[in-house]
């Protein structure tokens, strides 16, 4: 299935910098081919189209191979087109559909699986390992380039340079999280430094005396690339677009590009016109079983009309029926430019007890055919009469010196507006919690419940043995769920320095967004981090999800990162952090980052041109970074004669995405054409540094 896009729960993960082998800073010794594109022909803000990057069934097994044996007839031993190797089954997620591992698979058959589950084209996967490592072209690669592929986990770190992590070592490995990677970063648009559809600031290379350049990413594919390789080519690098530039160079991006060009043609173009590749496309996010019932959710869009709610045929055991993909999806808009807002399913089926198999089916419009999403198998409890418990589990417990750590999640179908009461018993005393606090891994596996449906509370006790039981409270049909009895060994209490670590400061819009980790002893399930830029500072608790700081640390830092925007106006900030020692006023300093906020020229967009009696209808945003509380004007030209509209109308979202604006940034005018083509034109009028903002110009029959 090709899968353009994959959806979309919220997962606020702050995931260790994005993988960047470090042979990417160096460009490879090939000659250019006959037909070689120049580096006046790179775009940065466009490294290759949507269509292409994730058109994920581009490539058969059998033209991989005979691309892999072409590309690497040189190649005498160890060749990756002679490759094979054991995989292991993955779990489907809302990034990749899962893997069925096998006892032994070529290379091409893992980039081909790979690419069919995770959406990403396989010539996409071929480039990277060639950028990467120069598998495919390689004569004689050594091992160590096989366990690391793609560079994924292994970060631009000078104090270890060549290092990765150990767990993502191996062809497959390096693949399979490769690929899911892209899709973590489309899915989460707003969790990395580089967003689509807005101003970058992008280094040229690891070291920042190198500087950086204002780069305007135009679609989702080019954000994924840079996150992955933080670093756009610089002139020297594009000027010999086959060699090596100068020190302040990178080649990470350009290659990517030089190569797909040279071996798969224009990165501008589009997937295969064909009918069907105008298919719709989507996702089934969640199908899971419950007291009588199944529980079904995901998002459906056709290319050939964007906006409108496809009907879904939904079947289980094969029997079926109707229903529209026509539930509220903001995170689908956000990441499909041209997208409606009403693209998801979330629909509760009746179904007998026992292990069924629900299925669903896109309905087709215009050019193409329906599209099979998949089928699901999930266990149906109860009957259909006997009311739903609440569902939920015990994600961990443990121990602290003196203390136990309980966390969790919990969900009442019969009243999902309401978090659920959780009984938690030491020793047979106890207390009620509740169940509404953020769990961006429940969210990420079951969209329908939300994010907030967590639990945890930390409870002293002495030393030694304790009983720990968990009850989850019924408030529909149903009863109450016994979530079990634990018993667990605490040692005596004591008190433990905090740790951390400040990941990264990055530049955005209006302001910078702070990504580290903090982990109390004392206090494993928070900690409290200290932010401070320009003398004034903000305290952020953590929460977001660290489970390589788990895997390093301690087992109890699942939840240790923290991920932050702070405001600031344009220029250069130095941003602290520190960690609160629990119990104390104590804190350590956990790192600092010099950083530069970019102003200059205003931002806003065309978002909507509407026909209305006698005319249009315009509306849009328009701000200035420079005065973030102030209203833009907007000069709006028809035919050459204009008029000044104020921007000052709410408008929440773009407030979300540059947190240094009030809410209060846009414009809506209507405007009376005579009759025949008339050329309308919108400016921004420029606040403080910077220039005039011109939003172009539409010709409008009338």
């Amino acid at each position: 299935m090709n899968r353009i896009h994959r959806a979309l729960a919220v997962l606020a993960a702050a995931v260790l910098l994005a993988a960047l082998f470090v042979t990417d800073h160096f460009a490879p010794d090939r000659a250019a081919p006959a037909t070689a594109v120049s580096g006046s022909d790179f775009t940065p803000g466009m490294l290759i189209t949507d269509s292409l990057f994730f058109d994920g069934d581009a490539m058969t097994v059998a033209e991989v191979q005979r691309f892999l044996d072409e590309k690497g007839r040189n190649c005498g031993s160890n060749c990756l087109k002679s490759f094979a190797q054991a995989t292991r089954s993955q779990p489907a997620t809302s990034r990749c559909d899962g893997y069925t591992g096998r006892s032994r698979e070529s290379a091409a058959e893992i980039i081909v699986n790979v690419a069919n589950s995770c959406g990403i084209s396989p010539k996409v996967l071929l480039v990277m390992l060639e950028k990467e490592t120069s598998l495919v072209t390689m004569n004689g690669p050594g091992d160590w380039r096989y366990e690391r592929a793609m560079g994924y986990y292994c970060p631009d770190d000078p104090s270890r340079p060549g290092w990765c992590h150990p767990d993502y070592g191996g062809f497959f490995n390096q693949l399979y999280n490769a690929a899911a990677q892209m899709q973590r970063y489309v899915q989460n648009p707003y969790d990395y430094g580089y967003v689509a559809g807005r101003y970058n600031n992008i280094q040229y290379n690891p070291s920042l005396s190198c500087g950086t350049q204002r780069v305007y990413i135009e679609n989702a594919a080019t954000a994924a690339l840079y996150i992955y390789t933080p670093y756009v080519p610089n002139r020297a690098a594009l000027a010999n677009l086959y060699g090596t530039g100068d020190g302040c160079s990178a080649y990470g991006n350009r290659n990517f590009w030089r190569l797909y060009n040279d071996w798969f043609g224009p990165t501008t173009g589009s997937a295969d016109d064909s009918s069907s590749k105008r298919s719709p496309y989507g996702t089934i996010d969640s199908a899971t079983g419950g007291n009588g019932t199944i529980r079904l959710t995901g998002w459906g869009i056709d290319p050939d009309d964007m906006t409108q709610s496809l009907y879904v045929w939904v079947t289980i055991d094969g029997v079926g029926k109707h229903i529209r993909a026509n539930a509220p999806r903001p995170d689908v808009q956000r990441a499909l430019p041209g997208a409606g807002p009403n693209q998801g399913f979330a629909t509760t089926l009746t179904a007998e007890p026992g292990t069924r198999e629900v299925c669903a089916t896109l309905h087709n419009i215009g050019p193409g055919a329906h599209t099979s999403l998949g089928c699901r198998t999930v266990t149906v409890t109860g009957g259909t009469t006997g009311g739903v418990d609440p569902i939920g589990t015990i994600t961990s417990l443990s121990t602290t010196p003196g203390v136990i750590n309980v966390r969790g999640w919990a969900y009442e179908p019969d009243n999902p507006s309401n978090p659920v009461y959780v009984y938690v018993t030491v020793d047979g005393k106890g207390g009620h919690i509740r169940a509404n606090q953020y769990r961006s891994d429940v969210a990420e596996r079951y969209p329908e419940y939300g994010t907030h449906r967590g639990y945890q509370s930390s409870y002293k006790v002495s030393a030694g043995e304790h009983r720990v039981c968990v009850t989850l409270h019924n408030t529909g049909s149903g009863s109450h769920r016994s979530l079990g009895c634990r018993t667990i060994q605490v040692a005596a209490g004591t008190n433990f320095a905090p740790q951390g670590h400040l990941d990264g400061v990055t530049a955005i819009a209006g302001g910078v967004r702070v990504n580290g980790w903090a982990f109390d002893a004392d206090t494993p399930t928070s900690a409290q981090v200290v932010l401070t830029a320009n003398g004034q500072s903000t305290t952020v608790r953590t929460g977001t999800s660290r489970p390589d700081v788990a895997r390093v640390i301690d087992p109890r830092a699942e939840a240790a990162g923290f991920s932050s925007a702070l405001s600031l106006r344009p220029g250069t900030h130095r941003v602290c952090a520190e960690v609160i020692d629990s119990g104390t006023t104590n804190r350590k300093s956990i790192g600092c980052r010099t950083v530069t906020v970019p102003g200059d020229d205003p931002i806003g967009s065309i978002d909507r041109i509407s026909t209305i009696t006698g005319g249009v209808r315009i509306s849009g945003w328009a701000a200035d970074l420079d005065a973030p509380d102030q209203h833009v004007y907007v000069w709006v030209t028809v035919n050459g004669e204009g008029r000044h509209i104020k921007a000052n109308l709410s408008r929440p979202d773009v407030q979300r995405v540059y947190p240094a604006l009030t809410d209060r940034h846009g414009y809506s005018v209507d405007l009376r054409l005579p009759a025949g083509d008339n050329r309308v034109c919108l400016t921004a009028h420029n606040i403080g540094p910077g220039s005039h903002k011109s939003f172009g110009c539409h010709v409008i029959r009338r």
